[in-house]
């Protein structure tokens, strides 16, 4: 499915399914910034979400016309999701483009799907065309094939997978995966999960890799606080096929290891305080290359008032960062929304001196009406490419009932 050729076709069901549309939204965005040379440009996107149904035939599609290079530029077109589903006696089918889970990440597909359930046992099988979305740009993509079987009981959830791709950019690659999940029923709440993903390159003739192996335990330590450790090794088995950025570690240059622990605590004044640490290890031709990576954040709420403050930190053979950033949303009435962001990142490039990108930002939304909502934002930043830069812009969002 080509998505310039399915545009024509998304407005055609748009106008068919209007008057049955349970949710029709058109978002127009528009914004005003710099390019790399300074020279001021303005960009814009135009949206169109449809969820609506014909008969007993559910309609999805979104779509948009992109102009993010500049109005003097050609627009590009894009259809994310362009699908009909239905029921056929216990078989729920999709059609169309799609979203569909696979083993390493979900996929968007260009194909069919059918799903039967019953019992706490279900299967699911899909095919088609998967394709690899870079930024807002969905790239050709490489024959996708999937079958998978879960089983949900008291305490204990299972599901495996098989899974096959091949295309012109992507040799023959059968995956297998698996995932478990086991939780108590005792006061601490304990849990526990694992996840497996073998991957085998057929037209390579080689070994099966295991691409991803997770294993996580849990519990509830009381006062409102849990408490979580896990371990994991990923590795690509073709980290040049269409799908190999699924596994973004092994840029890196092989397979990448971890083990970390994580505490999260809720309470009646605030909503969530969360941390988590987690030691890395870089398989490298010339060794192994040590990593860290920490996260910390809490979000809170008092008068309508809602603070998100964050801290992460990551280090590794290709340098480190601490990102701190905060969001403040506050309501300035019934229809109308205030929010602040700040960002502070500090960044050292391998053995470069450390460097500062920082960010500000406020942007201010009113519904108009129930059908209509406009939003404005400005942004100040600073770079590596620019000593300052200034961004401004709005959009406008349309629902129809």
């Amino acid at each position: 499915m080509n998505r310039r050729a399915t545009l024509p076709a998304l407005v055609g069901l748009l106008a068919a399914g209007a008057a049955r549309a349970d949710g029709l939204e058109a978002e127009t965005v528009a914004q005003v910034r710099h390019d790399l040379f300074g020279e001021r440009y303005v960009s814009a996107w135009q949206f169109l979400r449809l969820d609506g149904r014909a008969g007993p035939v559910s309609v999805d599609g979104y779509a948009a016309l992109d102009a993010s290079a500049g109005l003097d530029q050609p627009l590009d077109s894009d259809v994310y999701l362009l699908s009909l589903s239905g029921d056929a006696g216990p078989v729920g089918w999709s059609a169309g483009r799609m979203e569909t889970l696979g083993a390493l990440r979900p996929q968007t597909l260009d194909g069919a799907r059918l799903a039967w359930g019953r019992s706490g046992v279900s299967l699911d099988l899909a095919g088609g065309v998967a394709r690899a979305q870079a930024l807002d740009d969905l790239l050709d993509g490489a024959g996708f094939g999937r079958l998978s079987v879960a089983w949900l009981g008291s305490g204990l959830q299972v599901r495996a997978g098989l899974q096959g791709e091949t295309g012109a950019d992507t040799p023959t690659i059968a995956r297998q995966d698996l995932d478990l999940r086991v939780s108590g029923s005792s006061r601490a709440r304990p849990w526990a999960g694992g996840r497996l993903v073998a991957a085998e390159p057929l037209e390579q003739g080689g070994p099966a890799v295991l691409e991803w192996a997770r294993l996580d335990a849990g519990l509830a330590v009381g006062g409102g606080a849990s408490v979580a450790a896990h371990g994991q090794r990923r590795e690509a088995a073709d980290p040049d096929s269409l799908f190999g950025d699924a596994l973004i570690e092994a840029f890196a240059g092989g397979a990448v290891s971890e083990a970390g622990a994580s505490l999260r605590v809720s309470g009646a004044r605030w909503s969530a305080l969360s941390a988590g640490y987690a030691l890395v290890s870089y398989e490298r031709a010339d060794g192994a290359s040590w990593g860290h990576a920490a996260d910390a954040s809490w979000s809170g709420s008092a008068g309508g008032i809602r603070v998100t403050p964050s801290w992460s930190f990551r280090a590794g053979p290709g340098g480190a960062y601490h990102a701190v950033a905060s969001r403040v949303e506050a309501p300035l009435s019934d229809t109308m929304d205030l929010d602040v962001r700040l960002g502070i990142v500090p960044y050292r490039k391998g053995h470069d001196a450390w460097d500062v990108a920082m960010t500000l930002g406020s942007g201010l939304s009113c519904e108009v009406h129930r059908h209509l909502v406009f939003s404005a934002q400005a942004d100040v930043a600073r770079d590596a490419l620019s000593l300052l830069d200034v961004r401004g812009g709005g959009s406008l969002l349309l629902r129809f009932p």
